[in-house]
C-alpha cells in the first residue's frame, strides 16, 4: 500500500498503551512496514499523523520558517523558525480536517535545546494544553550522537473536535530565563481520537 508524501491517514487500535505508541516504529526498516503496523491496528477511531517535514504551514504569521536537515544528527529533520533571528511571537499554523467528531489528543513531536523558546498550542484560537505554555528549554543536546532531547508534552493537550476544519496554531511565547533564544524545532503531530 502507498501513501503520497504528506498524506493523513486512519488507523484502528484499542489495545495501545502511550509507551507503545511512542515507541511503535523504532527499529522499523521502511515507511512502508510502519504504515503496514498502522493499518493492522483495530480499535482506535481515527489517527491523524502531519509530518512537518513534508508538509507545508497553512501560514506563518511571524517568524522566518524553514526545513532543517542536520546531516550528523540522527533523526534530526525539523520545522524551525530558525530561518532568521527568533523572537516571541514567531508562529505558525496548520488548517486540518477532522473526519469525525469526538475527544481528540494532540500529541506533538518538538525537541528541546538551550536556543529554545515556550511553545503555546491553539486549537481554533484556544489555548490548549499547559496554561504557561511548553518549556522547550535544556542546558545542551545529549551525547555522544548529538540527539536533541525530545519535549514531554505531556500529558497531551484533549479537545472536543467536530467534523470539519480546524486550524492548530504553534506559538513561541517568550522563554525560560537560561534559554538564549526563541527557537522551535518539531517535526509532526499526531491527532488521535480518544472517543
Amino acid at each position: 500500500m502507498a501513501y503520497p508524501r504528506g498524506a493523513t491517514f486512519n488507523a484502528k487500535n484499542t489495545a495501545l498503551d502511550p509507551a507503545q505508541y511512542n515507541n511503535l516504529f523504532t527499529g522499523m526498516a521502511t515507511l512502508e512496514q510502519a504504515l503496514a503496523v498502522m493499518d493492522s491496528m483495530s480499535g482506535i477511531a481515527d489517527c491523524i499523523f502531519l509530518n512537518l517535514c513534508t508538509r507545508p504551514a497553512t501560514t506563518t504569521p511571524q517568524g522566518t520558517w524553514i526545513r532543517e536537515v542536520a546531516a550528523t544528527e540522527l533523526w534530526s529533520a525539523h520545522y524551525t523558525n530558525k530561518g532568521g533571528p527568533s523572537a516571541t511571537g514567531d508562529n505558525f499554523t496548520l488548517d486540518q480536517d477532522i473526519p469525525s467528531t469526538g475527544i481528540w489528543q494532540l500529541r506533538i513531536n518538538a525537541c528541546k535545546g538551550p536556543n529554545a523558546g515556550i511553545l503555546k498550542v491553539y486549537v481554533d484560537t484556544v489555548q490548549v494544553g499547559a496554561g504557561a505554555g511548553y518549556d522547550l528549554y535544556n542546558a545542551a543536546v545529549l551525547a555522544p550522537l548529538n540527539i536533541a532531547v525530545i519535549a514531554d508534552i505531556s500529558p497531551a493537550p484533549a479537545v472536543v473536535l467536530t467534523a470539519g476544519k480546524h486550524t492548530l496554531t504553534f506559538k513561541i511565547d517568550g522563554h525560560n530565563g537560561a534559554a538564549v533564544g526563541f527557537d522551535l524545532y518539531m517535526s509532526g503531530i499526531d491527532l488521535v481520537r480518544t472517543a
